[in-house]
């Protein structure tokens, strides 16, 4: 699947953007390096290089029985490119430059997945942002089980065998890892993990010591082009950094989530036309309320737009309006 033609990955690509473009409180954005999954299309890679400038770019990819194709489809000079597993590349990389890495797998939570965390944690240079990508679709056995008590135990079994019995959290059973819930049970994971190594890392030094290293979760993510995903991570700071970090508009951004409480990126169903109007009439000129433009100049002014889109999708939209993309044909 071409996963620029995926509307929510789309809202949430471009929410990175924004985000990463606040990290300019610490340093110049080209400063930066991108280090990505550029599959064959490599949409995030050429928007992050247009938008933002970045140049110093490095894809993996662990196909390397295709390695023609990625190089042919490659679109810019400044992507180098990777060819083995993550678990592979990860170590062999030099971590000097601050870093921008975003972890973006298909699969489900897993201790490949936790050691590549565990290794970009490990070297990443303070002020670097980490985010990571993963099926957040709870465990569905082939044959039914008999009861629902086995079916939780086989969820739960299924999870200790994928990242080992010793990282569920505590007080989670197979009840917790259903569609709703896995991806919060996944957000815990994972952020043990990332702060297991911090702590590794800073040892006995004091957490006002100008070099004790952070995390602070900025993304928490989930969404559903078809599997449910959950995107989480965040930034790698030291204390030194903390009054910079202060002075940023990074926790005003709408989209940022500092707990546990999950960002849901829902699309809705619009065509071009309703688009534009919708668009004609935000941020300020429509009641979410009740559908009705409040902004009474023009033609439009007097029109209920809830008796022709639902409201429902009114609503979805104008959460994501600014991040929403826009598809159309092309001859090329």
């Amino acid at each position: 699947m071409n996963y620029g033609l995926r509307p929510a990955k789309a809202v949430e690509r471009k929410m990175f953007c924004e985000l990463i473009q606040e990290l300019s409180i610490f340093r110049n954005i080209k400063e930066y390096r991108y280090i990505g999954l550029g599959s064959t299309y490599f949409t995030d890679f050429s928007l992050i290089h247009k938008m933002l400038g970045i140049h110093k770019m490095i894809s993996i990819e662990k196909d390397e029985e295709n390695k023609n194709r990625f190089i042919f489809n490659k679109p810019y000079s400044c992507i180098e490119m990777k060819f083995s597993s993550t678990n592979e590349v990860l170590p062999t990389l030099d971590w000097n430059d601050p870093s921008i890495v975003w972890l973006d797998y298909d699969q489900s939570l897993d201790l490949n997945i936790l050691k590549d965390i565990e290794t970009c944690t490990a070297n990443l240079k303070e002020t670097s942002l980490l985010l990571m990508t993963v099926r957040a679709q709870h465990f569905q056995p082939q044959n039914k089980p008999d009861s629902n008590d086995e079916l939780w135990k086989m969820r739960l079994d299924d999870l200790e065998s994928k990242i080992g019995s010793e990282r569920v959290p505590a007080g989670v059973t197979g009840e917790h890892l259903n569609l709703k819930k896995t991806a919060g049970v996944f957000r815990e994971v994972i952020t043990n993990e990332i702060n297991k190594v911090l702590r590794d890392i800073n040892g006995t030094n004091k957490s006002d010591s100008p070099d004790y290293l952070h995390y602070k979760q900025l993304v928490n993510i989930t969404y559903q082009d078809g599997v449910k995903m959950l995107t989480l991570g965040g930034l790698i700071y030291s204390t030194k950094d903390v009054a910079q970090y202060t002075k940023s508009k990074i926790e005003s951004l709408d989209f940022v989530r500092l707990s546990k409480e999950a960002l849901e990126i829902k699309t809705p169903n619009l065509t071009f036309r309703e688009l534009h109007i919708l668009d004609s009439v935000l941020p300020n000129g429509i009641d979410l309320k009740t559908g009705h433009v409040i902004n009474t100049s023009g033609t439009d002014g007097e029109k209920n737009l809830s008796s022709i889109i639902p409201i429902s999708d009114i609503k979805k939209y104008a959460k994501i309006y600014r991040y929403f993309p826009t598809f159309a044909e092309s001859n090329l």
